[in-house]
């Protein structure tokens, strides 16, 4: 069905439909991309990958198919041992010829730079397939000093997350809480007009932030002290908490 571009959301409703399984839309277009390559030499990859000294090469399969590849050079495992307090993880996706998300996990180093730590390239991004490559990340890492772990809103990610590192905080980063904010804080969802809207999104803006915890209790005092309807003030409530 892919081969004859069928439109991928009518491919998901079949599925769902004629095998009672359920399908993302990213893993029809993982499956597509991971079609349209089939010149890609996987043992030429991992050969160049391992040719930088120390470096650590893990192939996953599933069924006889390529799932993912986990790659970290010498330096990145030295660079985590350094650096083992916050990491960072997020994914870019068509930036290869296989067309399949590369993750990046990146740490802060001493200057609050961000630096690379290992980089995974995947097929599908279903929770077997995540978790296996946070296992990888494990097997090679004492994860047990990693108090804050920062990835987007990907309800599978952070489950898998939360399961093999329970030590770590699992924050999202300010860019996806302000963007979940304006997604979810709208007039029709929380029967309110357009300029409490507005209002409400600056105080959640401000709070977001604050430079202190005093002036963080004091917009969100503000917040609460504002008339809106009770279940508008209940979103933003728990949202930033």
């Amino acid at each position: 069905m892919l081969s004859m571009k069928d439109d991928k959301k009518l491919i998901q409703q079949h599925v769902r439909q004629e095998y009672e399984k359920s399908v993302t839309l990213k893993d029809l277009h993982n499956l597509d991309g991971s079609r349209k390559s089939s010149s890609f030499n996987v043992e030429t990859v991992v050969e160049e990958l391992r040719t930088s000294p120390g470096a650590v090469v893990e192939v996953v399969e599933r069924e006889g198919v390529l799932d993912g590849i986990f790659f970290q050079k010498q330096e990145w495992l030295d660079m985590y041992k350094k650096y083992p307090e916050i990491l960072l993880i997020d994914a870019t996706y068509k930036v290869n010829d296989l067309k399949m998300p590369l993750y990046i996990m990146l740490c802060i180093d001493g200057n609050g730079q961000s630096q690379i730590i290992a980089l995974w390239i995947k097929r599908t991004e279903d929770r077997l397939s995540m978790q296996k490559m946070v296992q990888l990340f494990k097997k090679h890492h004492n994860v047990a000093h990693t108090r804050c772990v920062m990835a987007d809103t990907d309800w599978v990610k952070r489950d898998v997350v939360k399961e093999e590192m329970p030590n770590a905080y699992l924050l999202i980063c300010l860019f996806h809480t302000l963007r979940t904010f304006r997604r979810e804080v709208t007039e029709k969802k929380m029967n309110i007009t357009s300029g409490e809207r507005q209002q409400c999104l600056r105080l959640l803006q401000e709070m977001a932030y604050a430079d202190s915890e005093e002036a963080y209790q004091r917009l969100f005092q503000e917040l609460q002290e504002k008339k809106h309807p009770r279940s508008s003030v209940r979103h933003c409530e728990l949202a930033p908490h």
